[in-house]
């Protein structure tokens, strides 16, 4: 266990329609709470998707560029013990790491859910029609 290079990931049983009704209906202190409770205040990949899709919503293009991202995310999450810790052989941190996950891990989130697109040769994300409505939906 000592030898692992990162936290396993944590699994809800929810579908992901279900998730997001809860989130939406869920106060931020709440939220936070309960953040802090389950994970030793470690931020996960799933916690970024909605504040990353507030982030490109206002933009007036809807669109980010990646290092923006972190440093708004970091701004709102102010990560602190080991997500704040540099990795290993490495520049960036566990939390910016996280950050750029969400584009490299495209298919499996919620750019492949089609709530934003990658963008390579602007090195960012954009929020799509899908995201816009999704964040409506969640009074965000």
């Amino acid at each position: 266990m000592a030898n692992r290079k990162y936290d396993e990931p944590l699994h809800i049983n929810l579908r992901f329609g279900e998730a997001l009704q809860r989130f939406g209906q869920t106060k931020p202190h709440e939220v936070a709470r309960t953040m802090t409770e389950s994970k030793d205040g470690r931020v996960c990949e799933s916690d970024l998707v909605l504040p990353a899709l507030r982030f490109m919503a206002e933009r007036k293009d809807g669109f980010i560029i990646t290092s923006e991202l972190i440093s708004e995310l970091e701004g709102l999450f102010n990560p602190t013990g080991k997500d704040a810790e540099i990795i290993e052989g490495r520049s960036d941190t566990h939390f910016s790491q996280k950050v750029r996950n969400l584009v490299s891990h495209k298919t499996s989130n919620f750019i492949a859910n089609g709530f934003a697109e990658h963008d390579s040769k602007r090195h960012g994300l954009k929020i799509t029609d899908a995201g816009r409505e999704l964040l409506k939906k969640l009074g965000g």
